[in-house]
């Protein structure tokens, strides 16, 4: 049956594979991500189309 199958693995050394996997996948997708101008969020002066806060903002009016 399908449980056999699992017997044959170490639980230990499967746990550190799986990890080791994930790490790498979260580093890759990070790094792909960083090599966009749209979603580098290192280097926020990358896309001159960006609006900055400081452009969005408008003064408040003048309170009485």
């Amino acid at each position: 049956m399908l449980y056999k199958m699992w017997q044959g693995f170490d639980p230990r050394r499967l746990m550190v594979g799986i990890f080791a996997f994930m790490f790498a996948l979260a580093l890759v997708i990070h790094f792909i991500l960083l090599s966009t101008t749209r979603y580098n969020w290192l280097d926020p002066d990358g896309n001159a189309a960006r609006v900055t806060t400081a452009d969005a903002l408008t003064p408040m009016p003048a309170s009485r």
